[in-house]
């Protein structure tokens, strides 16, 4: 039989580690489950048919989203409902004309457990000043949270990986592998016979906010 010898020994268990480490880092980072429910690589909007022309572009495997003055746009994928899945994205805030004594900061939502569009859940990113929230709509009314600072949070022009992993009425939230909770945790209410996933990006008064998504998937 094959042996290493005794010398070779510890760097073939460092490489070995080196590599699991890398392979873990991949799944986490990508949203990698055995099974792809859903994942949109982004050909054309045809997944978001409600989202206007004059706010999305599709280019090169990348959705790009233009938005000014306080608007957002968003939009929750109705092809499919599901039930105990990772809903992942790969989002970068590449454009903030954003004044620095501003109050306000441009935000990125995922969304996830949502019945409609006035009812839902998502789990929002400000890479301005690094900060996240879970929020939830109910009868289009936000019940409102805590913005937590997290250095899981990327700047802007850097990637932010969002995943939200649902199973039953629990959930966890990770920002670039990293798991994170809000200070102000919402009790989980998924709906019955599964849930629409989606995402929302905005903006601020007085200036404009380009964001680019270069992955949505959900997996099993």
């Amino acid at each position: 039989m094959w042996m290493l010898s005794a010398p070779r020994l510890p760097r073939a268990i460092l490489i070995l580690g080196m590599a699991l480490a890398a392979a873990d880092h991949a799944r986490g980072s990508s949203c990698d489950g055995k099974t792809v429910l859903f994942e949109d690589k982004f050909v054309n909007l045809a997944n978001w048919t409600n989202v206007s022309k004059e706010f999305a572009a599709v280019k090169d495997g990348v959705l790009t989203l233009s938005v000014a003055n306080g608007q957002s746009v968003g939009s929750l994928y109705r092809g499919d409902v599901f039930e105990d899945v990772d809903i992942c994205a790969t989002v970068r805030l590449t454009e903030s004309n954003v004044p620095k004594d501003s109050s306000n900061f441009a935000v990125f939502s995922l969304r996830f457990w949502a019945k409609d569009g006035d009812n839902r859940y998502e789990l929002d990113i400000a890479p301005v000043n690094g900060t996240f929230h879970i929020d939830r709509l109910v009868g289009s009314r936000y019940l409102g949270g805590d913005w937590s600072k997290s250095p899981a949070v990327k700047g802007a022009g850097e990637n932010n990986v969002i995943r939200v992993s649902v199973r039953g009425s629990q959930a966890k939230y990770y920002i670039n592998d990293s798991e994170v909770q809000s200070e102000s945790p919402k009790a989980g209410h998924p709906p019955d016979g599964g849930s629409m996933v989606g995402w929302a990006a905005g903006s601020v008064e007085d200036a404009k906010c380009v964001w680019s998504v270069s992955s949505f998937k959900v997996t099993k």
